[in-house]
């Protein structure tokens, strides 16, 4: 790249090339199952992929560039889903969530495989809120605290669906009794 003034200027053909080196090597991390790798070359692209060149796609290139958010899309799914399914057996929903929220949405904001995990946790959360509403009328409050401090575990915030019970009110409902140590 050579500067003109504030702006870099690239040889032509240069960012579809780059670009395209960039997607076929966080594809081949994921063939590989190094799948952080390849957010990071993910993450890498989308950067450079917000500001597009300015220059006419070289022939070849043309139709890089029209598939090239299809393919952005289907690596980071590929990419995180792994990850994500490895974090629930475990049952490590933090981590879960970190790589719905703060990994693939950032990549892909309304991806199908980040709503598809969310709605599991969210869905997790929404029967374990249930049993402790259960538990609270029942009078059996000591394990209904138990089962809303779960449910947050699972999904922290609130479920934006109709009929979905907050978790914020339930835990406050269910929790005033005891007092809670952080230590």
């Amino acid at each position: 790249p050579r500067r003109v003034g504030n702006k870099e200027t690239f040889w032509p053909g240069y960012v579809d090339r780059r670009n395209r080196l960039m997607l076929l090597e966080a594809e081949t991390k994921i063939k590989q199952k190094r799948f952080q790798s390849a957010i990071a070359y993910l993450d890498d692209l989308k950067a450079l992929i917000a500001d597009p060149p300015s220059e006419e796609a070289d022939e070849r290139y043309v139709a890089f560039r029209q598939g090239l958010a299809a393919r952005f899309s289907k690596a980071a799914g590929e990419a995180t889903e792994p990850l994500i399914a490895t974090a629930i057996d475990e049952k490590d929903y933090r981590q879960a969530r970190f790589f719905i929220r703060d990994r693939l949405q950032a990549l892909a904001p309304a991806h199908p495989v980040a709503a598809k995990w969310q709605k599991v946790l969210e869905g997790k959360q929404q029967g374990l809120l249930r049993q402790s509403i259960a538990a609270t009328g029942a009078g059996r409050h000591d394990q209904a605290a138990d089962l809303v401090i779960q449910a947050a575990r699972f999904w922290p915030d609130d479920v934006k669906s109709a009929g979905a019970t907050s978790v914020r009110a339930t835990y406050a409902t269910a929790t005033w009794r005891f007092q809670t140590l952080t230590v």
